[in-house]
């Protein structure tokens, strides 16, 4: 099984404002109303894979670099490949994305972590960004993106939000 291999594909009605637009996925687009279609993957390699193994570093560099520069994995985000690509606890602060991608978030914080996006900038302009903290230890970044060619901006964000299942305060102090 390919690790990369879960993308999303969310449909924008060209026609509606960005404050009546919902982020349930997937937003579906009345058939009248022309449409963009935007492509997500999200994946975290996890930092075992940087401090413990080189082969793993290297592996998962090339995957991440087949991941933007094909457009998406082997199962999906047809339509003209991947748009933005969320990745968690990538730690590789030399890492040049291929040809046309840009990044936010491409560095260590909130103590050792790592939340990047990766963005088509062939594609998307970002007028916005920033990076930040969601809790101790978890990290996000974020952007407000429009289409090069015009249209509806979006606000993505790439999160490493805390593990609950073992900590159920780590939800409540997320949130406080």
């Amino acid at each position: 099984t390919h690790p990369l291999r879960h993308c999303r594909l969310w449909q924008i009605p060209s026609d509606v404002s960005s404050r009546s637009m919902s982020v349930s996925p997937p937003l579906l687009a009345s058939s009248a109303a022309p449409t963009t279609t935007v492509s997500f993957a999200h994946w975290n390699p996890h930092y075992e894979c940087f401090l413990k193994e080189p082969t793993c570093r290297r592996n998962a560099t090339a995957s991440l670099a087949r991941l933007l520069a094909s457009g998406c994995s082997p199962t999906g985000c047809a339509n003209g490949g991947l748009d933005f690509a969320s990745v968690i606890e990538f730690e590789v602060a030399d890492y040049e994305p291929p040809a046309g991608w840009e990044s936010i978030g491409l560095a260590q914080t909130c103590g050792h972590d790592w939340a990047t996006l990766f963005y088509d900038a062939r594609r998307w302009k970002v007028s916005a960004w920033s990076t930040g903290c969601l809790a101790p230890g978890r990290s996000f970044a974020a952007g407000v993106f429009a289409p090069a060619g015009g249209g509806v901006a979006l606000t993505v964000a790439s999160a490493h939000f805390p593990q609950t299942q073992h900590n159920a305060s780590a939800y409540a102090e997320a949130t406080a």
